[in-house]
């Protein structure tokens, strides 16, 4: 299965006139017209999810760009939302200065002034 996004959906087209439109170039197994959900007013964008990859190619094809009422159709492939985590790089280790300490961990010198609150006594 391949999922597409669609944007660019028209309020008046219905989720069976999507069905029809894509059915020309693919098999559609199924299709989500996302709404607000406060409304049930469409958002102008869904998935539809069709057979295989050359049936996507041939729906991206011939009906990305089109205008569809006052709207103009984006037909791409749909990114996928929760990838899973790839592995971070390794990281490499510490290098060691010439007291043996890693330089993550060695103290560095401070130069000019200590940062340190000066404590008055006398009170």
């Amino acid at each position: 299965m391949v999922k597409l996004f669609v944007a660019g959906i028209p309020d008046n087209l219905q989720e069976i006139g999507l069905i029809e439109m894509f059915s020309l170039y693919a098999l559609v197994s199924s299709i989500t017209v996302v709404t607000d959900k406060q409304t049930g007013k469409s958002l102008g964008y869904g998935f539809i999810e069709v057979q295989d990859m050359a049936a996507a190619g041939r729906a991206i094809e011939a009906l990305n760009g089109l205008k569809v009422g006052a709207r103009k159709l984006e037909v791409k492939i749909a990114e996928e939302r929760n990838k899973p985590f790839s592995k971070r790089p390794q990281e490499r280790p510490a290098q060691k200065n010439s007291s043996g300490l890693s330089k993550s961990n060695a103290r560095q010198p401070v130069q000019g002034k200590s940062k340190r609150p000066r404590v008055k006594s006398g009170l």
